[in-house]
């Protein structure tokens, strides 16, 4: 029997809201576009995001890739997601191609 893989994505989501009342799609628009996380979910986040490609749509807005690394409590996830910014400046996170864990660590406090 083979073990299936969690789905990172639905894992960090779910951890962000509960402990920041904001989702992953939030965090990677906002990171992505700012270099910056959230405030909600600041002390314990970051991230480092590279765009790597950028095209303008036919109805005014704007499609941008890119890739980096989220990090959240110590887990560094390496991701590539689509960002679409429509004319009025709103955002969205169109899509997520890569979000993986890369490394983390643990530690034993003993008493």
């Amino acid at each position: 029997m083979v073990a299936q893989s969690p789905n990172w994505f639905s894992v960090v989501d779910e951890y962000l809201y509960r402990m920041g009342d904001a989702g992953l799609d939030d965090v990677l628009a906002s990171g992505c576009l700012s270099g910056h996380v959230p405030a909600s979910v600041a002390a314990y986040a970051s991230i480092e995001a590279e765009r790597v490609e950028g095209t303008r749509e036919a109805d005014g807005g704007i499609s941008e890739a890119y890739r980096g690394v989220l990090a959240v409590e110590g887990v560094r996830y390496a991701f590539s997601c689509q960002l679409f910014i429509e004319p009025d400046g709103g955002c969205f996170l169109s899509d997520v191609q890569r979000f993986v864990p890369l490394e983390w660590q643990a530690s034993i406090c003993v008493a």
